[in-house]
């Protein structure tokens, strides 16, 4: 049967989707069953075997796409792009924001890609901007001090054992400046707000002398 050879050579799934309808319809499926076996609406599946009457097979498969083809292969996009977003270190940069990756590909790469293509390349990878979240709190506070305290005691404990030589420190967390408050990652993935560290001098109050980590 043509219909069926056709399901075996659509170009694409949304081609075999309709023909599928159509021939479980031909196979003597009632509407009903059809539409919740394809899960359309009804007006989709009256649409679809609308076509099918009109013009046959050719009116359900997709027609060629207007506009200008696109600049950029799919390829290029996969080896060139979007190893970039995932690791900006690639480029000497901590972050990008869409207009600086744009520069960047012109400048070093000689790709001259508008903003708005960019955009578009990186939504049908699965990126969007996200608003990094802050550093959440301990789940439970209560259980997080009283794990504080119970070391308190037990430093104190180092500090009396002679063959220990107990060091105090302290480390200093601020946030980049300026800092980066939206972030291109992957659609479920979970971003936080990065800082960066300063390691402070340690001192020993046994010894004297002070290092630094």
């Amino acid at each position: 049967m043509e219909l069926e050879v056709a399901i075996d050579c659509s170009p694409d799934e949304k081609a075999s989707r309709r023909l599928r309808a159509i021939h479980l319809k031909l196979c003597g499926a009632d509407f009903e069953l059809t539409r919740k076996h394809s899960r359309v609406t009804e007006r989709c599946l009256q649409l679809w075997i609308s076509r099918f009457h009109e013009a046959d097979i050719d009116a359900l498969t997709y027609r060629p796409k207007t506009g200008r083809p696109r600049s950029d292969s799919k390829e290029l996009v996969a080896e060139v792009i979007l190893p970039l977003i995932e690791a900006p270190a690639l480029a000497g940069q901590s972050h990008w924001t869409a207009t600086q990756l744009v520069g960047w590909l012109k400048n070093e790469k000689d790709l001259p890609i508008a903003y708005s293509t960019l955009v578009r390349y990186l939504h049908e990878h699965d990126y969007q901007l996200k608003v990094p979240r802050p550093m959440p709190e301990p789940p439970n506070r209560k259980d997080w001090e009283d794990q504080r305290a119970r070391f308190a005691d037990e430093l104190l404990d180092l500090i009396d054992d002679d063959r220990c030589d107990v060091y105090f420190g302290d480390e200093a967390g601020f946030e980049g400046d300026p800092r980066p408050r939206r972030k291109w990652a992957r659609r479920g993935e979970r971003i936080t707000q990065g800082g960066l560290r300063q390691a402070c001098p340690e001192k020993c109050p046994g010894s004297g002398p002070s290092q630094e980590r």
